[in-house]
């Protein structure tokens, strides 16, 4: 399927800036499919023989020159070294724990960009209801060597209060990018690459991931004052308490309440539970696996520590008139399954102080639904994923 290009919202390019693309996919881990799942697909839409050629093929056509990537598995074996031979350097960071080992990615050109600091996030070590005193080990020097950059990205965020950890495995990654154009003097970006907790009805954790991001960036990126890109899945929608916390627009009263954790009652299900007493025993069941402790922070406090940091703005938000089924100008889908369909991956900018300094021009269209609906949905054999990618052309300007 060929993807095409909004119009662009200036028509011409700053000879100032660097201009570069950036593309950010949630590509479906091969240890994650189960026909259960995706029992509209066929065998081949579902082969890793025909998945991994499909997905490289489709980065590669593309030619970004940022990649940031989600539910990534076979790194090592395959898709590392696919795209390093295709001119790429990258950073790598796998879930620790069970069977499921995918993770996160950020690549990037290497003739455009060149590394220079990067950190690994683990999302249930974020110890939020503490300041900023639980994100002194992240290194804001720049690394002067790889072996000193993978030792220091190997190093946890110290927990003080255990009780209030999440049992999520999610993770994500920020790195540090110089660009590789001298004659403008040393500038730079700053991506995140990350994969935000997935069930309903668990806004609270999305919004305390949310928030766990922030501090990390915030610290993080102190020494460079680069323009920040946040990338990656973070399973929250347009219209959700997340979102809307994060690009700093009002909650209505119902969707604060939603930040809460979720509070377990004591209640016993009848001798014959009814469908409505199933449901709420297995969601009490999945996030009672996922809360660790009664310690867990109110929605009042995440909201009044997000506050303290800059907002983010969707760069598809931009492009709202060239989207298709839009929801708060996003588009209606960057997921597309044959029984849920919404947009939950993103490209945002940090709105501090650098902001100015990555500007947007266009965003590589959203198919309309009559080309997903060919093979029922996605996963198909022609896009091997059930998300969408999304990509984004910028201009980089150095500092003034």
């Amino acid at each position: 399927m060929v993807r095409t290009w909004t119009p662009t919202l200036s028509q011409t390019f700053s000879k100032e800036g660097l201009k570069f693309t950036i593309l950010t996919y949630n590509v479906l881990a091969q240890c994650l499919i189960k026909r259960t799942l995706f029992p509209y697909a066929t065998k081949k839409a579902l082969r890793w023989g025909h998945r991994k050629t499909n997905i490289l093929n489709e980065i590669l056509s593309l030619s970004p020159d940022i990649v940031c990537l989600q539910e990534l598995d076979k790194y090592e074996e395959f898709f590392g070294p696919e795209l390093k031979n295709a001119g790429y350097d990258g950073r790598y960071h796998q879930k620790e724990g069970n069977s499921e080992k995918d993770g996160c990615a950020i690549l990037w050109k290497k003739d455009k960009f060149s590394h220079v600091n990067h950190y690994k996030i683990l999302y249930d070590r974020d110890e939020i209801t503490s300041g900023d005193e639980s994100y002194s080990q992240i290194n804001t020097q720049a690394q002067g060597s790889v072996e000193n950059a993978e030792q220091q990205a190997a190093n946890d965020i110290p927990v003080v209060r255990p009780e209030t950890l999440l049992r999520t495995r999610n993770i994500g990654l920020v790195v540090a990018l110089k660009a590789n154009s001298e004659e403008k003097g040393e500038y730079g970006l700053t991506i995140t690459s990350s994969h935000l907790y997935w069930r309903p009805y668990a806004d609270s954790i999305r919004m305390r991931q949310a928030l766990h991001l922030k501090k990390v960036v915030h610290k993080f990126n102190a020494q460079y004052n680069f323009p920040v890109l946040l990338c990656g899945d973070f399973n929250f929608q347009p219209n959700s308490a997340p979102y809307l916390t994060v690009t700093g627009q009002p909650l209505s009263s119902e969707l604060k309440l939603r930040l809460d954790p979720y509070r377990f009652e004591k209640w016993e299900p009848s001798e014959t539970p009814s469908n409505e007493e199933l449901a709420k025993l297995k969601l009490e069941t999945r996030l009672k696996e996922v809360y660790v402790g009664e310690d867990q922070p109110k929605g009042e406090l995440l909201m009044e520590q997000t506050i303290k940091y800059p907002s983010w703005e969707s760069i598809y938000s931009l492009f709202t008139e060239h989207h298709p089924q839009p929801v708060n100008k996003e588009p209606g889908y960057t997921n597309f399954t044959s029984f849920f369909q919404a947009t939950l991956d993103y490209i945002f900018r940090l709105k501090d102080d650098a902001f100015e300094r990555v500007v947007p021009h266009r965003v590589l269209a959203i198919p309309p639904p009559e080309d997903l609906t060919h093979e029922t949905a996605l996963p198909s054999e022609t896009i091997s994923s059930d998300h969408i990618c999304i990509m984004a052309e910028c201009s980089l300007f150095p500092s003034a």
